[in-house]
């Protein structure tokens, strides 16, 4: 039995660091456009929705393909939790879902690869929620810590877990578990993991300019890799 999906996109108007950041041109198109199009090429969806309080964001994603749903002011602070987006989208739908996904547009190297990939990994470990994760930049070894008025040296030689970063690309929840607990951080968590090269979060002018260059370099060497596949 295929599962009813629901993809979420937020994507307010305003941006701090980065101005009109969610339709910034990268790679030629607008930011939003490349997780728009990854999450349409997946094919698990039911609905493709973007919620937004900008019109330009709006007719942008209509014209890629994607629902909108109209967001009020009130929900367009930086200081509002996503978890309130996803509500009033799951209140102006007005329908039951079996899966919720939270995909944000500041991750455009996250391809539809790896949206199949993180939804086969919830239903397999039937897990209730899913968060996408890459490594630290470098494992935690020791640090410097404030210690009174001067600082001093912390150690972590006893800490031999393995830990993971969440890198925003993919959050996961079922319909009902995400209902009833209000966070995509849930009893029941796996995780999907990812490359550090496609776990780019763009937040800033440079940010913007490395994920191209990834983007580009990635391309090269696909486009290698056809070319000599039959020699």
């Amino acid at each position: 039995m295929k599962n009813k999906n629901l993809c979420i996109i937020p994507a307010r108007g305003g941006s701090k660091r980065l101005k009109d950041k969610n339709i910034y041109p990268f790679s030629g198109k607008p930011l939003i456009y490349w997780t728009i199009k990854s999450a349409l090429q997946s094919r698990i969806f039911e609905k493709v929705v973007v919620s937004t309080d900008c019109e330009k964001i709006k007719k942008i994603s209509e014209d890629y393909g994607a629902e909108v749903i109209k967001r009020p002011r009130k929900l367009a602070g930086d200081k509002i939790k996503t978890e309130s987006v996803v509500f009033h989208v799951l209140k102006e739908l007005k329908e039951k879902f079996d899966y919720i996904f939270l995909l944000q547009p500041t991750s455009p190297l996250r391809n539809e690869k790896d949206i199949k990939g993180a939804f086969k990994k919830i239903k397999r470990e039937k897990a209730d929620f899913l968060v996408s994760v890459t490594d630290f930049e470098k494992p935690f070894k020791w640090a410097i810590v404030k210690k009174g008025k001067y600082y001093d040296f912390y150690f972590s030689k006893n800490f031999r877990k393995k830990l993971y970063l969440p890198n925003g690309a993919i959050f996961i929840a079922r319909y009902d578990a995400f209902l009833k607990e209000k966070t995509f951080y849930g009893k029941k968590l796996t995780i999907y993991y990812m490359p550090k090269e496609r776990s780019i979060d763009i937040d800033t002018i440079y940010d913007l300019k490395y994920g191209e260059f990834i983007m580009k370099f990635e391309k090269e060497v696909n486009y290698e890799n056809r070319s000599n596949s039959g020699f």
